[in-house]
């Protein structure tokens, strides 16, 4: 069946021995050209799926690329809406502080005044 691939036994080539430019091959020689032609075709045909399977390959590193990209912008977002929460926290913090500040206050006057009442209440009694 490989026979068949070959025009015919002789081929037009120039042995540099003799200088004939016809040469013929014997069927172990025929078989030999016919085995590595088999070889040559499994090759490029393994090449061939080893290329679809670098290209599907490359396909899925872009798609995990945009996959990264993405959840790296995630991560920035939810760092800015850290951020934002820290920064409002501290300003609770802060308007909580003052609030603390006046109530103290505020006590110390009802505190004071209660005295101020309560002693001029107990002067007026014993007057």
């Amino acid at each position: 069946m490989l026979l068949n691939w070959t025009a015919s036994y002789g081929q037009v080539l120039i042995d540099p021995e003799t200088k004939d430019t016809l040469v013929c091959y014997n069927t172990e020689t025929l078989r030999k050209i016919a085995h590595k032609i088999t070889y040559a075709d499994e090759c490029d045909s393994l090449y061939k799926l080893q290329k679809i399977e670098i290209q599907s390959l490359d396909s899925i590193m872009s798609l995990q690329n945009n996959v990264i990209c993405n959840k790296d912008t995630i991560i920035i977002n939810k760092n800015i809406m850290i951020n934002n929460r820290d920064k409002h926290i501290d300003e609770l913090n802060l308007h909580l502080k003052k609030v603390n500040n006046k109530l103290k206050w505020t006590k110390i006057g009802w505190g004071s005044t209660s005295i101020g009442f309560g002693a001029a209440l107990i002067y007026l009694l014993l007057k």
